[in-house]
């Protein structure tokens, strides 16, 4: 704020003004003339220093682009070695690529082909599996089959065999039955054959008795081994000359063994002669006569033969 008292007078006109404002302009108008005196002066040295600046860019750039030049000659002589070196580091590792990729591609052609093998032995194993799991199932199957056909065989068998027990069962009764009856038969055979033999030795008997009446004629007890009849032979004088055996036979078939029989019943008794009376002659003979020892008549020619003998 201006102070009133510092108010003074102009001169010439009167004028009233306050010092200290009019003294601060003053100071003012100086300090504004010494600034613009050194702005323009600092503007001249900018200006100078500028226009060095300027001079000393152009210098530079000029420099800059000589170094540049220098640089890109440099450089171009660098590439051109660097190209060449390049070309043949690039041939050489173009060269180790190519051979690389030539090791590569054997080793994936290598590597294909064992994995090709590799697939194909996969194959291989798949089929022999796939045959091994057929041939399996079909042996199962073949087992199975088997296995029922042996079931169906064992209980066919089975029963056979039940029908075979009860057929031999059914045959057993019939061969009890045909053997009883046989039996039966032989025993009432043998009961009418030993009846007829009987019926023979008596009549033999009788026989021997009437065409003897002085010879000892004795009948063998039944049960007794030995011949059927004993004749003992007495002369005149009645004296015992002789003995003669008797066997009677009345079968349907003529059988070797009596004489084997009669012969050693004969030693026994102590008889000169054996005699066999058959109502059946040997196959060989066709009347009576004599085999190995011992004489053999039927029942008609025993009568003459008696007489002779």
């Amino acid at each position: 704020m201006t102070n009133p008292t510092a108010q003074i007078s102009c001169p010439s006109c009167g004028f009233l003004f306050n010092a200290e404002e009019a003294l601060e302009k003053q100071l003012l108008a100086k300090l504004k003339a010494e600034y613009e005196a050194k702005a323009a002066k600092q503007a001249q040295l900018l200006a100078s220093q500028r226009e060095t600046l300027e001079k000393e860019r152009q210098v530079l750039n000029q420099q800059r682009a000589n170094q540049a030049a220098e640089i890109r000659k440099q450089l171009e002589q660098e590439r051109g070695k660097l190209q060449q070196a390049a070309e043949g580091k690039a041939r050489e590792e173009l060269g180790q690529q190519v051979a690389a990729l030539q090791q590569e591609n054997k080793a994936r052609r290598e590597e294909n082909l064992s994995l090709k093998q590799k697939e194909i032995e996969l194959l291989r194993r798949e089929n022999e599996l796939k045959e091994r799991q057929e041939c399996q199932q079909l042996d199962m199957e073949k087992q199975l089959l088997e296995k029922q056909a042996e079931i169906e065989a064992r209980a066919r068998k089975s029963e056979q065999e039940r029908l075979e027990l009860r057929f031999k069962e059914y045959e057993k009764q019939l061969v009890d039955q045909k053997k009883l009856i046989e039996e039966m038969k032989r025993k009432a055979e043998q009961g009418s054959m030993q009846m007829q033999g009987e019926v023979q030795e008596i009549a033999l008997e009788e026989l021997l008795v009437s065409l003897f009446p002085f010879d000892g004629i004795a009948e063998v007890a039944k049960g007794v081994r030995g011949a059927d009849v004993i004749q003992t032979v007495v002369n005149p004088l009645q004296q015992q000359c002789g003995k003669i055996i008797y066997e009677s036979k009345r079968t349907k078939a003529f059988c070797n063994d009596w004489l084997g029989k009669l012969k050693a019943d004969q030693l026994d008794q102590g008889a000169e002669l054996a005699v066999i009376v058959t109502e059946t002659m040997p196959s060989d003979m066709d009347r009576f006569g004599q085999k190995d020892g011992v004489w053999i008549a039927n029942f008609q020619e025993i009568k003459s033969l008696a007489f002779v003998l």
